[in-house]
């Protein structure tokens, strides 16, 4: 699944892709108006997920990735929702793009645990296709 998020009056379009199969994490990145992408894309997991509340280190792609806790309360567009609080990691675009087969992200919870997700590569080639194309659609 993948869903191009326009709202009127936001300065940013975002494009966030999930397998309908595991919804309890995904991709996600913005692109301005401009058609200027941000440089990175954001694996993100619903934070009602078990312990991953807790997760303050991420490693992926062979290096370590940043971590935040976000709430997002523009949750539901033609009534397809993500979740309202996320942890996610940020991943560079140049890595995204230059990985070759499927993308896993390690979370690493404050106690040590650790927390695997992966992201298929058949997904992310749709939201890479996506992003691209809504960004040649805004630069017009």
């Amino acid at each position: 699944m993948v869903q191009v998020r326009d709202f009127e009056k936001a300065s940013t379009v975002d494009v966030v892709a999930w397998n309908a199969t595991e919804p309890q994490f995904g991709i996600r990145t913005w692109v301005r108006r401009n058609g200027q992408a941000d440089r990175y894309h954001y694996l993100w997991v619903n934070a009602d997920y078990p312990a991953i509340r807790d997760a303050g280190n991420a490693q992926g792609l062979n290096r370590p990735l940043q971590v935040t806790n976000l709430r997002d309360d523009q949750n539901c567009v033609n009534g397809r929702c993500s979740p309202t609080g996320i942890v996610r990691a940020r991943v560079p675009d140049d890595a995204l793009r230059k990985a070759s087969g499927d993308v896993s992200v390690k979370f690493i919870t404050n106690s040590g645990a650790e927390i695997v997700f992966t992201a298929r590569r058949p997904l992310i080639d749709a939201y890479l296709a996506s992003v691209d194309s809504l960004k040649n659609a805004l630069k017009k």
